[in-house]
């Protein structure tokens, strides 16, 4: 008889739970029917691109996009290596990184001087933190290793919000 009572009594408390849960969950559908009668909200309006041009030729910046590509690819590979626990990958990768520019000037028909001064530094603010992002990772220390990973993403951020890369016919 106890066992029939402590059994009725376990269901009695799962009901009153699942009825509190029910009767604080609200009326869903009043919350959706409210949604759907909010005014719709305007598109985001871009501001002007006030970004500097590149004056580039129509094959340097092909090139120069390639480049650009390169760099969103080895960071993607540092952060996944970085994910993984892989610290050698990583490594490798920022390493590679952090020497691709200096190689990178070497090939190009486009000297380094005849680029803006600002971007001229950007680029080498960029190569900072890409050395500091190289150096930090063999700690395998994440508290070092992140603030430096972001050091890069900020230079990066950096140059692309100051200018941009179009073909002279653009």
């Amino acid at each position: 008889m106890t066992k029939g009572y402590g059994r009725m009594r376990h269901v009695g408390l799962v009901f009153l739970l699942t009825s509190g849960l029910l009767a604080g969950c609200g009326d869903g559908l009043k919350d959706v029917r409210q949604y759907e009668q909010r005014e719709p909200v305007p598109p985001l309006v871009s501001p002007p691109d006030t970004r500097q041009v590149l004056p580039l030729s129509e094959s340097a910046v092909r090139e120069h996009r390639d480049v650009m590509l390169q760099h969103l690819e080895t960071l993607d590979q540092i952060v996944g290596a970085l994910a993984k626990g892989n610290f050698v990958l990583a490594e490798m990768q920022a390493n590679a990184h952090a020497s691709f520019f200096e190689r990178r000037m070497l090939t190009v028909k486009q000297r380094f001087e005849d680029y803006p001064p600002n971007f001229q530094q950007l680029a080498l603010n960029h190569q900072t933190a890409t050395d500091s992002l190289a150096a930090s990772i063999p700690s395998k220390d994440f508290g070092k290793i992140i603030p430096a990973l972001d050091g890069v993403l900020k230079a990066c951020t950096a140059c692309h919000r100051a200018f941009v890369v179009r073909a002279p016919d653009e």
